[in-house]
């Protein structure tokens, strides 16, 4: 059959049909929060259709009201790492002090391991290879590790001077003269050891600690 000329356009079903404004805060309207309590957690739930920017700011308006609370206590989250890699040096640390002193020096952990010159178990504190170093610098090491290793910043004259007797650490020169010569090089802390006879190992020590255990290390 003809037509009398009009064509009629025929509807798309896949057309979507702009929203009005009233729809849009008719939607707006119909927000239903609900606030549940549980081990002193707060669940919210939201039921029917509602806009996102919505959502969002009653959702803020909610946790505003609850933070009045006296029994609200905020959750602070911890972010962590996804590395790993710090823990993990802090428990090898932790589980070999050997490996904790070599790091405490700034030297290479692996060659001082294997160098086996001194050992750590629990308080006790032994030198292996007394003979690898002078007297002074071993007794310097054991200095160290006290600090370092047992976190015990400065130690009593004399319970050095039976700590290298222990471990056969052996001067022709008498251990007081040896301590003397320490102080005098700026080896230890005068002032501290005129003070109270204790024994703190200062920078200058550090480095000629260092400078032997590499020197023993890559011989």
């Amino acid at each position: 059959m003809e037509n009398d000329g009009e064509t009629k356009k025929e509807p798309n079903m896949n057309e979507e049909k702009p929203h009005d404004k009233k729809n849009l805060d008719d939607v707006k309207d119909t927000i239903s929060l609900k606030i549940i309590a549980k081990n002193e957690l707060f669940e919210i739930e939201i039921k029917e259709k509602t806009l996102k920017t919505n959502i969002a700011k009653n959702i803020d308006d909610i946790i505003h009201e609850i933070s009045k609370s006296k029994s609200f206590t905020p959750q602070i989250i911890q972010k962590i790492s996804s590395d790993p890699s710090p823990n993990k040096q802090i428990d090898d640390t932790i589980e070999n002090p050997v490996k904790l002193l070599a790091m405490k020096l700034d030297i290479d952990t692996e060659k001082f391991e294997n160098l086996k010159i001194i050992g750590v178990k629990g308080e006790a504190i032994q030198i292996l290879k007394p003979t690898k170093l002078k007297p002074s610098e071993s007794c310097y090491l054991l200095i160290a590790a006290n600090e370092y290793v047992l976190g015990k910043p400065s130690i009593p004259y004399d319970e050095l001077k039976e700590l290298c007797e222990l471990n056969s650490i052996r001067s022709k020169t008498p251990f007081y003269q040896l301590i003397d010569n320490a102080k005098r090089y700026g080896h230890i802390d005068k002032k501290k050891y005129d003070n109270s006879r204790e024994v703190v190992l200062q920078s200058k020590g550090l480095d000629l600690l260092r400078s032997a255990l590499n020197k023993a290390m890559n011989n």
